[in-house]
């Protein structure tokens, strides 16, 4: 569990350093991320399927740039952080079960 809470929290502040707000116009400023945390329906070559906590299937592209040090199959649950145009900037296998939300909890000092 605290596992899953320190890779969670790293996600979340990779993500909160590469996003780019949209500017006050309207217009986009650059490329945007989203965490995408959901179950591997397909794999096809680079190419993943994902069904999100919604049930919204996504599909997203593993660049042959991006390192993994680790292999994915149908089934598996992942927490991946994926731009705008669908591309994997970082992927992990997901210890939580379904439903579980991927925000830190607070943290509150024991009295």
């Amino acid at each position: 569990m605290r596992t899953h809470f320190i890779l969670c929290s790293i996600i979340f502040v990779l993500v909160m350093l590469h996003a780019h707000p949209a500017h006050t116009d309207g217009t986009d400023s650059g490329q945007g991320f989203r965490i995408v945390q959901g179950e591997v329906l397909t794999i096809e070559g680079d190419t993943y399927l994902v069904r999100d906590e919604n049930g919204k299937e996504i599909r997203m592209t593993v660049s042959e740039d991006l390192k993994i040090n680790q292999t994915f199959a149908v089934g598996d649950r992942i927490v991946a952080q994926v731009s705008d145009q669908g591309v994997v900037a970082l992927i992990n296998r997901s210890g939580a079960p379904p439903g579980v939300p991927l925000e830190p909890r607070s943290h509150q000092k024991d009295q």
